[in-house]
């Protein structure tokens, strides 16, 4: 995840470690070796952010 999307969720769900958040765009969970160019993402375009749960 870069750092830039690092902050804006932990500004948002107040989160310490990155692992524990999952950032989907559109059918596919953004891995973190890529960037968001490599995913076509834009300005405006819609993330779904999920925090990760312990045991599951």
């Amino acid at each position: 995840m870069s750092f830039e999307l690092f902050i804006i969720c932990y500004n948002v769900c107040l989160l310490s470690d990155p692992d524990d958040l999952r950032v989907i765009f559109g059918q596919d969970p953004l891995e973190d070796d890529r960037t968001l160019g490599f995913y076509k993402i834009k300005h405006l375009s819609v993330l779904l952010f999920v925090v990760k749960m312990p045991g599951g």
